[in-house]
This record gives C-alpha cells, structure tokens and sequence, in this order.
C-alpha cells in the first residue's frame, strides 16, 4: 500500500471515529437505552437479593429462580423481578437516579 493509500486509509478511519465520538458526546439516541438497562439491571439486583435473603442461597441459585419464575409466567426478567420487589416494598422497584455529568464533554479539539 502506498503512503497516498495509506494516507486515504488514516483520513476514513478518523472520519468514522470523529462521526461516533460526536454521536456519542451529543448524547446519541442510544442513551435512553442504556438509562432502561441500567434501571432493569438495578432491578434485577435488587430482586436477587430478595431471593438469596428469602432462600438463602448463592446469587447464582437466585437468578435461575428468578428465570424459573419468569418462564413459567410467560414474563420478561425484568417484570418477574419487579414483581419479587414490589412484594417486599409494596412498591416498584426504585431506578436508579438519571446521572448528571459534572462538566460538559469535551469536543474534538479540547483531546489535542
């Protein structure tokens, strides 16, 4: 490959990485996804403990529990989990809260 090639080559690559650096730093639209995540994911800890404490067993044992239950009720994991904490809480289960960074992120230029 030639050092025009080359060259060409470096410029596409760090076109591609500015595109989803900047998709990524303004807030892409995958980011609701991550919040829903993180929020089942809190979810899902918050149930496993549940089980582990009700029938004391490994976090492993609590998990395939909690998958046993969702199977047999045609549920997604995460209903079935929040089904576990809102027996104990009475209520839903609490999300985490939204993070809030501290200063805005950098743009390309300020990484020099």
């Amino acid at each position: 490959m030639g050092r025009l090639a080359r060259a060409q080559a470096f410029t596409d690559e760090l076109t591609q990485a500015t595109r989803v650096y900047l998709r990524w730093a303004s807030g892409s639209p995958s980011a609701p996804d991550l919040r829903t995540a993180l929020s089942e994911y809190t979810v899902l800890n918050q149930a496993t403990g549940i089980v582990m404490a009700r029938q004391r067993c490994s976090h492993e044992d609590a998990l395939q529990v909690l998958r046993d239950t969702a199977a047999r009720s045609g549920a997604p994991l995460h209903d079935a989990a929040d089904t576990v904490v809102q027996e104990v809480t009475g209520a839903t289960a609490t999300p985490p809260a939204p993070f809030i960074p501290r200063r805005p992120p950098r743009t390309p230029a300020q990484h020099t």
